[in-house]
């Protein structure tokens, strides 16, 4: 039987990296809009489309792992469940 603590410590890591990759996501479009206002070049766009595709992956990847502790507590709440413990 997994240790509820266990549980609820893996959660509470995968939403601290999620916090991270969302924070570097924010970092990234403060420098992708300071690069916009100082830089004008044909190879802006380019630029922009490759930034907004990092943007874009990053926020998937920090809701994947937000998605992935909540069914870590699900699965744990169902065994629970199954097992005659209710949490």
């Amino acid at each position: 039987m997994v240790d509820e603590k266990i549980i609820i410590s893996q959660k509470r890591e995968l939403d601290s990296y999620a916090d991270t990759i969302l924070s570097i996501k924010n970092q990234i479009s403060l420098y992708r809009d300071d690069l916009n206002c100082a830089w004008q070049s044909a190879d802006k766009s380019g630029i922009d489309d490759a930034l907004d595709r990092v943007l874009y992956r990053l926020s998937d990847i920090a809701g994947r792992m937000e998605e992935l502790g909540y069914d870590f507590i699900k699965v744990y709440q169902e065994k629970q469940s199954e097992e005659g413990t209710v949490v």
